[in-house]
């Protein structure tokens, strides 16, 4: 290498499961004495190596999957009308953010109160609306909101001008939680329906998200 600032570092690579004549040589120290003891990889790897194909093919079947496998924070779930954002993976609970309907020609929209994985093996709650996820869909007519969600995204049904009917199951929505012009635009005869014992505070700070003084919030 003709070079004042680069080199090249041979390299030797031996797999020596393939043949028993070799043994293990020992490391020489800088003083010039010799550690001969026996290399761990001769006592257990190699005879790992001289196993059946079928016998490694068992034990790797019992390491544990990996995490990179697993469904985490920020990982995008697809159902047959919506996508979901991951946003909790945890031993007391998995949770998702509703993102977007895969379609703005539904009529009708059901938010549920849980979905699962594509494998079916872990369960989500839905526990908020992402802002602007169903603006100006102007198809939509209903929308029945599950009783797990706790958060509404400022614009979220902003512009649905044909949005006559919206019935909300959760007893988690607060002011904060419910974000600016949620409603905004929505047709304006709509009913919005909540549970009765929501129906004092659902109706004090519904009002202020952006519908008009006409649409009537009821038990």
């Amino acid at each position: 290498v003709y070079s004042y600032d680069n080199g090249v570092c041979p390299a030797l690579n031996l797999n020596l499961s393939y043949s028993d004549l070799w043994s293990y040589a020992g490391t020489v120290c800088s003083d010039g004495t010799v550690n001969g003891q026996a290399s761990p990889w001769t006592a257990q790897e190699k005879e790992t190596e001289k196993q059946p194909e079928s016998q490694k093919q068992t034990e790797s079947q019992k390491q544990p999957e990996k995490e990179e496998n697993l469904p985490k924070a920020g990982d995008m779930i697809r159902t047959n009308d919506a996508v979901y954002r991951i946003t909790k993976m945890a031993a007391t609970g998995n949770t998702v953010t509703l993102e977007k309907p895969l379609k703005k020609t539904n009529r009708t929209f059901n938010v549920p109160a849980s979905i699962k994985s594509a494998d079916g093996k872990a369960v989500f709650r839905v526990t908020a609306i992402a802002k602007n996820a169903f603006r100006k869909n102007t198809k939509l007519t209903k929308v029945v909101l599950g009783g797990n969600l706790a958060k509404i995204g400022a614009n979220a049904f902003a512009g649905c001008k044909n949005l006559k009917t919206i019935r909300i199951a959760s007893t988690s929505l607060t002011k904060k939680s419910v974000g600016k012009n949620a409603f905004k635009g929505i047709h304006k005869k709509a009913v919005i329906k909540v549970p009765k014992k929501k129906l004092k505070a659902y109706k004090k700070f519904l009002k202020g998200k952006g519908q008009a003084k006409s649409v009537k919030i009821t038990e």
